[in-house]
């Protein structure tokens, strides 16, 4: 048998490699769901600081929501795979423990992206694997459809926050987990139905559908 051609990938240059990075991401990172509109269970409470009966939650601390601030990213296009990844680190260090899902989607954003497509999903796939690898970034959780909670080492794995501009599914299940708890511990004669009522005034939930109830109740 003649033999094999080389493969045309292993005479990249060392930008071009980092650029395109064919690591096997799916051993630490599945591919994210790419639908990023609302999956129409709640919209983002209007107050990013805090969910509109938080003033009143008093069963744990909690602290407001603090929001990556938005700048200019490089096109996950075009850039390195080291400045995608950069960018995804800044977005976890700030609002971390934070989805996978909603962190591509502030990264798509700040780089003048309009829909999160399938190619930009790869790019940031590869991107956060390298992140995790280094030890930049903490995989928590592997979540449902790729979404995965995310955290950098040096920072708390739960951080009990109001709901901010996230939507319900962008709300780390963990986080979820710990204000359930906490009101089952200081109000134990809650049945089901109290218990998703106070989780949805804390996360400023109106509509309690199914999914959302399922959400809550873990």
């Amino acid at each position: 048998m003649p033999p094999q051609p080389p493969n045309s990938t292993a005479t990249n240059t060392s930008e071009a490699s980092d650029r395109h990075d064919d690591l096997d991401t799916e051993e630490i990172v599945d591919e994210i769901m790419l639908e990023t509109e609302d999956s129409g269970d709640e919209e983002p409470s209007a107050d990013p600081a805090c969910s509109p009966s938080g003033e009143s939650f008093t069963e744990m601390e909690w602290v407001p929501y603090h929001s990556w601030e938005q700048r200019p990213l490089p096109d996950p296009h075009t850039a390195a795979l080291s400045e995608v990844m950069d960018g995804l680190v800044e977005i976890v260090r700030a609002e971390g423990p934070v989805m996978s899902r909603r962190t591509y989607a502030l990264y798509n954003k700040a780089a003048g992206g309009s829909r999160l497509g399938r190619q930009t999903v790869k790019v940031m796939n590869r991107a956060l694997y390298k992140a995790i690898r280094l030890g930049k970034v903490i995989q928590i959780v592997k979540g449902a459809g790729g979404n995965h909670s995310l955290q950098v080492p040096e920072k708390q794995l739960i951080v009990v926050r109001s709901r901010g501009p996230r939507h319900l599914e962008d709300i780390p299940l963990a986080e979820i987990a710990a204000v359930r708890e906490a009101i089952k511990a200081k109000r134990p004669s809650y049945d089901e139905e109290q218990l998703v009522r106070r989780l949805a005034d804390f996360y400023g939930i109106v509509r309690k559908t199914p999914q959302v109830r399922k959400t809550l109740l873990g």
